[in-house]
């Protein structure tokens, strides 16, 4: 999408898609914080080590970065 803007040609529809993205991302990772706050009491219902931490750091990464270029579309309309 960043590349071939043709496909979503208007800077609201990249704006909209960016924050569905964001909407996503930021849905994994809010699932997922009450499970890493129970393993450091010893209670999650899986590790968040390993992989399951990649994926959770990268969950609020790409939330983040999508928020970002949500509001850079929307503003900058480019």
């Amino acid at each position: 999408m960043l590349i071939n803007t043709s496909t979503f040609p208007e800077a609201e529809q990249r704006a909209i898609l960016c924050v569905a993205f964001a909407i996503a991302h930021g849905s994994q990772f809010v699932s997922n914080v009450p499970v890493a706050l129970a393993n450091r009491k010893g209670r999650g219902v899986w590790e968040v080590r390993g992989l399951m931490r990649f994926i959770f750091i990268t969950d609020f990464t790409l939330m983040v970065a999508n928020s970002i270029a949500a509001a850079i579309y929307a503003v900058s309309g480019v």
